[in-house]
């Protein structure tokens, strides 16, 4: 199954002032390449909320000028025909 990874960056989980641009990236990893979602509290992000690019073997998630609504458990997924992997980071914003 496909493969995620989070920067030693993020390994206590994330924390910005509201105001400030929020930057989540990951590399992935997956034969054949997975198809990459992202997710807030278990709601799947759209281009309108996030700028999502994701390239081969990079995915990253930015957010310009953030406040308390964009807060929570974020999520991305990695799936293709041999399974699906999630992992997770929790974002504060104050």
């Amino acid at each position: 199954s496909p493969n995620i990874e989070f920067g030693q960056e993020y390994f206590e989980g994330v924390a910005i002032k509201a105001g400030e641009s929020l930057k989540l990236k990951v590399t992935i990893r997956g034969r054949p390449t997975p198809k990459v979602t992202w997710f807030r509290d278990d709601v799947e992000l759209t281009k309108k909320i996030a700028d999502i690019t994701t390239t081969a073997g990079l995915s990253t998630l930015f957010i310009r000028d953030v406040d308390r609504s964009h807060r929570g458990m974020y999520t991305v997924e990695a799936k293709n025909q041999c399974g699906t992997k999630k992992e997770q980071k929790k974002v504060e914003v104050f």
